[in-house]
Order: C-alpha cells, then structure tokens, then sequence
C-alpha cells in the first residue's frame, strides 16, 4: 500500500488500515482522532481515472465506510469527542460541494455548499465555501439550523480552521507571509435595560490577531 492509518496506544503502535498485499495506489489519509479512540480518514483510490475516495470510521477495532456511494471524492472528515464525523464532497457533475455529517449510522446533509469542516459536541460547524464571484475561499458558521457567513466583510481567503467545544471558531486571514488570525468569539452581552440588568445572555463577536 502507498500509505496507512497508525495508532499509538501508550503501549505500542498499531496499523489499523489494511488492504493487502496488491493495494498499490491506495493512500490512507489525513486522519483525525478524539478522545474515544474513534478515528476518521480518507481512504483514496489512485488506481481509478478519475481517482475516487472514501471516509473510513474506526470505533472500537472495526473499520466501517460512512460516506456512500452517490457521493464524489469525499475527503478531509473531522470527528468530534461525541463521535460525530463530517466531511465535504462532491457530486460527479461538480454542480454542489456536500457538507454531511454521520451519527451512529445515519448521514445527513448539512449543506449542498461547503467543505473542510470542523464540528464540536453542540453540533457547530465550522466550514469553508469557494466564492467563485470573488476568487477566494470564505468562512461559514452552521449552529441551531442556522447558517452564518463569517467573513462576508472580508474578500480575502479564509481558510481551514478548528471550534471548540464553547462554540468558539478560529481560522488564519489572508495567505503567507502577511495575514491575520480570526476568532469567533463568544462574549456574555447585556439585555436591554427595560430587563433584569443583572441577565445577560450569549452573544457573539469577531477577533482579529495580527502577525508580521
């Protein structure tokens, strides 16, 4: 095989990606880990024109497919510390980039516009969408159902980022070497004053910090 998936357990390192000896031109990739021992990867097929892919789920010493078969080149998954995956995909004419999730069995699609996505407990995704009318990638926000276009200001590339489990978002501004480093912060906003003035609720602010 051209590449596999290891573990280290504390004990000793194990491979947990295996497709026999006459694999060549499959990669096993970009995997991600959590607290549990799950693990999400893609599994990339280099031997099929186009090459096609795979999301692979490993939970307790079984591997099992999560993405499905209408969807095109799925890659780049996540996996929060409660087991949700999500990846991005694509259809075979390139007309939509899917955003699917996976919960114990079940695959749902988050949007037909997005990929590269980070997910927490709550359910908050962090995703990038390409924005063709200006040439850049941009930064979105799906909480409660809703979806928030972060950098909708900012006709610059946003790109890959990660979320917390506050629902908090981070993600780098611009390309090297001059950009800047965003955050989605979650402040505590005072109601109006016709309220209780000591309740307050949570909202939400973006940070910028700047590097050379």
């Amino acid at each position: 095989p051209v590449s596999d998936i290891y573990v280290q357990n504390g004990q000793g390192t194990e491979r947990i990606s295996w497709d026999g000896e006459s694999s060549e031109g499959i990669l096993n990739a970009i995997p991600e880990i959590n607290d549990a021992g799950d693990i999400v990867w893609t599994r990339f097929d280099f031997c099929q024109r186009p090459w096609a892919s795979t999301i692979q789920l490993y939970r307790d010493g079984l591997i099992r497919q999560i993405s499905e078969g209408d969807e095109y080149e799925p890659n780049i998954p996540a996996i929060s510390e409660c087991g949700v995956a999500a990846w991005g995909s694509n259809d075979l004419f390139f007309t939509h980039d899917w955003l699917f999730t996976w919960h114990d069995g079940v695959r749902t699609m988050l949007s037909d516009w997005g990929s590269h996505p980070r997910i927490n407990c709550r359910g908050d995704v962090y995703f990038i969408r390409w924005h063709g009318d200006i040439g850049a990638w941009q930064a979105w926000y799906y909480t409660s159902g809703r979806l928030y276009h972060l950098s909708e200001e900012l006709p610059y590339w946003n790109t890959d980022g990660d979320i917390n489990e506050a629902g908090e978002a981070v993600w780098p501004l611009g390309m090297h070497p001059t950009g800047d480093i965003l955050m989605l912060k979650k402040t505590q906003a005072k109601r109006p004053r016709t309220e209780n003035r000591n309740s307050r609720h949570n909202a939400s602010r973006v940070e910028r910090a700047t590097y050379p």
